[in-house]
């Protein structure tokens, strides 16, 4: 994580951007997660035609890992974990929802900031760098991430991507 943070910090980081097709992607991605992730839970939501990404692959591993895995860990064991992708116009939204216990609303301008962790956080791993990198990342991609939560409802973790040419 210190190693990406200081790279992306001072504009050294270097993307592999090529067309991806996300469908194919997300498959593939859940395969390899599933040594690591309970990834059982996690249902795809995509429409049958969907134009492919600009993205790196590898880091955008590491933007999908990030918000799946803190989806999947603050939300009840068996709930489900939605991808949902959306085409927009030169754009895809792929969204990361969850039914977990939701962020307070007085967290969520301060969730994307560097070494932050909201108060009262279940678990105490990580250093909160995860969110902040994943932003990072995203916008390295030319994409916005943006986060909606209620308190006992959950969370939808939603980025953007360009659409390859």
């Amino acid at each position: 994580d210190l190693a990406d943070l200081a790279r992306l910090e001072a504009g050294q980081l270097t993307l592999n951007l090529r067309a991806l097709d996300l469908q194919q992607y997300v498959d593939d991605l859940l395969v390899r997660a599933a040594t690591i992730l309970d990834v059982s839970r996690v249902q795809i939501e995509m429409p049958e035609e969907v134009p492919p990404v600009r993205a790196d692959f590898f880091r955008l591993d590491r933007i999908l890992m990030n918000l799946l895995s803190n989806a999947l860990k603050y939300s009840d064991p068996g709930t489900p974990v939605h991808i949902i992708v959306e085409p927009l116009e030169t754009t895809l939204r792929i969204s990361v929802s969850d039914q977990g216990r939701g962020i307070a609303a007085e967290d969520i301008p301060h969730l994307f900031g560097r070494f932050y962790r909201a108060p009262g956080a279940q678990r105490e791993e990580g250093i909160g760098l995860g969110l902040y990198i994943t932003r990072r990342l995203v916008e390295a991609h030319g994409g916005r991430i943006s986060v909606e939560s209620e308190l006992d409802v959950g969370s939808r973790f939603a980025f953007t991507l360009p659409v390859a040419e």
